[in-house]
């Protein structure tokens, strides 16, 4: 073995079993080519990595732009459920009391606050007249009290004199 062929193999430390013999046959040992070039770098460039990240960060930020539209989504669509359970339960308490002449609901409009699920919201009942005068038409607008322009939901229903 040269001299040449052992500073190498120590300096690259091969491992006995990457040893190769010679193609001749004699028995002296050689430094693979890539090890006289110089070590061949295993892993990841920096480009490469920096494009992995750049694809991790636009995927990252579609992801969460969608799962924040999902929570406003839901948020909207449970103070909808929950204005519309408002405006319905105010409706049925409208229909259930016994009417007559003098319980009957006069023409014009009612402001009122109510809680439910641990909120206020605010309930603006309006009746108008029909048609038929035993008859009267109540709208029911449910607001949130931060947006009192906009109502959450709005119910029309009709109740009877008798």
């Amino acid at each position: 073995m040269n001299k040449i062929n052992i500073v190498l193999m120590r300096a690259f430390s091969v491992p006995v079993s990457r040893q190769r013999r010679s193609r001749n046959g004699d028995d002296r040992l050689f430094t693979p080519l890539c090890l006289m070039r110089g070590l061949k770098q295993a892993g990841f460039t920096l480009l490469e990595i920096m494009i992995a990240l750049a694809i991790f960060a636009v995927v990252s930020s579609a992801l969460i732009r969608n799962a924040a539209q999902a929570v406003r989504q839901t948020t909207i669509i449970q103070d909808r459920t929950l204005a519309f359970w408002i405006a319905e339960n105010h409706l049925n308490q409208m229909r259930a009391v016994p009417r007559g002449e003098a319980d009957f609901p006069g023409i014009g409009s009612d402001r009122f606050s109510i809680t439910m699920a641990e909120r206020d919201w605010e309930v603006v009942m309006d009746v108008e007249a029909t048609k038929n005068l035993n008859v009267r038409r109540l709208i029911i607008s449910v607001f949130n009290p931060e947006d009192l322009d906009n109502s959450v939901v709005e119910l029309t229903g009709f109740i009877g004199k008798y």
